[in-house]
């Protein structure tokens, strides 16, 4: 709860914030996905939106130095974005695919 009142004032920066963490450390992203649940509609459309900018950046490579699998962060990020849009379906989902 008091992760939403937080991120209520400003979720942009929080969501930044919380995105770095999972991309770091995938233990985190079942606590993450539950605690959102008491985020406000806006808010979680500010993630979704957020999402898709986290995966397009191009100053990070997306492969790990081998070239043949994926990044780890690359791979919390998208399994953090399966289990966000599973959980909450009600979130706008438009512009992921863009």
């Amino acid at each position: 709860r008091h992760l939403a009142t937080i991120a209520h004032a400003n979720p942009f920066i929080v969501f930044n914030i919380i995105l770095t963490q999972i991309e770091s450390y995938d233990n985190m992203i079942i606590p993450l996905v539950e605690a959102l649940n008491f985020m406000t509609p806006l808010a979680l459309d500010v993630l979704a939106y957020m999402l898709p900018l986290r995966f397009a950046d191009s100053s990070r490579s997306k492969l790990q130095a081998d070239g043949k699998t994926l990044a780890r962060w690359f791979q919390h990020l998208a399994s953090f974005t399966g289990s966000f849009f599973r959980t909450y379906p009600m979130t706008e989902l438009r512009g992921v695919p863009d």
